[in-house]
């Protein structure tokens, strides 16, 4: 039923691009498990070519979500993780509706055992609409009431007009997102299927290695485990091994970078990727030294500190987003220098 579901939503809603969604699920799945690097080229080969910046406007419904999902499937399968991965369970993975168009991104395995001990009764119904209209009104109560402070960038002459854009922006990308989430994980909750969660007040992180465990956590959870952690594995077995440090910060720049790029393969969106790389190699060098050395001090460890840390957080997260809200670098530069009364 899932993967009927699933086929006929593609069909109904973006039918132009049925065939090769359903195309680049096969292509993943008929590879023989050893054969995982191929499975996970095939699917990055296709999301790579949409990403690029003449294909703007082309890219199928969900694929980039989709994508990750089918490499993580590739790469546990040959790990021995998927036990006998049916075509039919794989299939429901796949095309499982909810989560086609924002996510999260999910596990087969898990997937797979919340299916199995499913239920569906008047509890997880109620849970499921309410969870629902609490996203539809995010969505479209506040989102889309923010977006019209957003559309005035276009417009912006002065610093505090421009701060207000981007402060507008800042809620306004978190609470679509969000109320997407919220959205994909009520309609499964209706089904009886438990599915992960992607966000959790992340603009009360006192940090950002903090900000990336409750941001969109599907996704980070994802590159940390099919990218940092085989990066630092890969760098502790070479020459660099005697230098933690080092391993760490490869590790963050290469994960996030591959985040911008997942966004899009533009200027602005790598760059955004590599900003925020450097933000938590540099929140691991201070943590490792400075902090461990704060620890037991009872200032560093007070409320009002937490406080401060939270607002530096979020400015930093907040002077990210100026490369999401702009089309491109000379726009993202101007409305920086915009901000800091240089333009």
């Amino acid at each position: 039923m899932l993967a009927a579901s699933g086929a006929v939503f593609y069909a109904w809603y973006a039918p132009g691009s049925t065939l090769l969604v359903f195309a680049l699920i096969l292509a993943v799945y008929l590879p023989a498990p050893r054969f995982w690097m191929l499975s996970a080229a095939i699917a990055l080969s296709v999301l790579g070519y949409f990403k690029l910046p003449w294909t703007a406007g082309l890219l199928p419904i969900g694929l980039s979500f989709l994508t990750f999902e089918l490499v993580s499937f590739a790469i546990d399968r040959s790990r021995g993780r998927t036990g006998d991965a049916s075509i039919v369970d794989y299939l429901a993975f796949a095309l499982f509706f909810p989560c086609r168009v924002a996510g999260p991104i999910k596990r087969f395995g898990d997937f797979r055992k919340a299916v199995a001990g499913a239920t569906v009764s008047p509890a997880n119904v109620y849970a499921g609409v309410v969870r629902v209209l609490v996203g539809v009104a995010k969505k479209v109560v506040l989102a889309d009431s923010l977006g019209l402070t957003v559309s005035e960038l276009a417009y912006a002459a002065t610093p505090m007009h421009a701060l207000k854009i981007l402060l507008a922006y800042s809620a306004q990308i978190y609470l679509d997102f969000s109320a997407y989430s919220d959205m994909a994980i009520g309609v499964s909750r209706i089904f009886g299927i438990e599915i992960p969660e992607n966000f959790n007040w992340p603009y009360l992180s006192d940090n950002i290695q903090e900000f990336w465990t409750r941001w969109h956590i599907s996704l980070s959870s994802w590159v940390r485990d099919y990218i940092f952690m085989p990066v630092g594995a890969r760098a502790f077995a070479s020459p660099l091994r005697r230098r933690p440090m080092a391993i760490a910060s490869l590790s963050y720049l290469a994960s996030f970078l591959v985040v911008g790029a997942w966004h899009g393969l533009t200027a602005n969106f790598l760059l955004w990727g590599l900003y925020h790389g450097v933000l938590l190699s540099g929140h691991h060098v201070y943590r490792r030294t400075v902090a461990a050395r704060l620890a037991t001090n009872s200032l560093y460890q007070s409320t009002a500190v937490r406080a401060a840390s939270i607002g530096v957080t979020f400015a930093f997260v907040t002077a990210g987003w100026i490369l999401f809200v702009t089309p491109n670098f000379t726009e993202a530069a101007h409305l920086a220098k915009l901000i800091m009364g240089l333009a």
